[in-house]
């Protein structure tokens, strides 16, 4: 099975349901990370969606999974009634179906405020997932068949198949360009140029080397 097309991908969670999305997050946690994890949710869960068993004791790692836009204060918000009901609680792992590029900002803060270890899980790491990962691909395409369907239908899209190379430069760029333009949240217009980018390569304007407008369409 070929890998889902990173844009699609994008554009499906931007529209996926609460339930689906909480659902895929867990599968894919459980099986990205090879761990116990315990689902919960329901209105007792002291704010968690699931926890990681220890070998031994009581849980001291939470998952919590949504798509809000308010990203810290949900965090915030699920610490705090995780130790309104008695809970230890030393790491979180929250997964968000948005794209976060102050990620990194938001887990410091939490951690300096709180003392909890926060990773936060967005967008752009489960599209990478799926695309390093077939199973996790395959996982994403049975939870949201409907929702991929619907993206290739509105688009006329036909899913590209890349190899692993060429995905794993498509990725890098992407990365690179995501953080040198951080207004542009946009996964769609990130992965067209970084695919335009990767079809130029080899190109050499002084030796006469170029690319015509039908080969990079044809790339892309």
């Amino acid at each position: 099975m070929k890998t889902i097309d990173p844009a699609v991908a994008g554009m499906v969670l931007e529209t996926v349901s609460d339930d689906d999305f909480d659902i895929f997050a867990q599968a894919l946690l459980a099986h990205v990370l090879g761990v116990d994890l315990e689902p919960t949710g329901g209105m007792h869960d002291g704010g968690q969606d699931g926890f990681f068993r220890p070998v031994k004791g009581r849980p001291s790692h939470f998952v919590q999974i949504s798509t809000r836009p308010d990203v810290k204060t949900k965090i915030l918000r699920t610490i705090e009634r995780l130790r309104a009901v008695n809970r230890v609680v030393d790491e979180l792992t929250f997964v968000s179906n948005r794209l976060l590029p102050n990620r990194d900002i938001i887990e410091d803060e939490v951690q300096r405020d709180t003392g909890v270890s926060v990773r936060i899980r967005d967008r752009r790491w489960i599209t990478t997932q799926c695309q390093r990962d077939e199973r996790s691909s395959e996982m994403f395409a049975d939870r949201f068949a409907a929702n991929v369907q619907s993206v290739l239908d509105l688009n006329g899209h036909s899913s590209q198949a890349y190899s692993s190379s060429e995905r794993m430069s498509i990725l890098a760029y992407m990365e690179v360009h995501s953080a040198s333009e951080p207004q542009e949240d946009d996964l769609l217009t990130l992965a067209l140029d970084s695919a335009i980018y990767l079809a130029l390569e080899g190109t050499d304007p002084v030796a006469g080397i170029f690319r015509s407008e039908e080969e990079i369409r044809e790339f892309c």
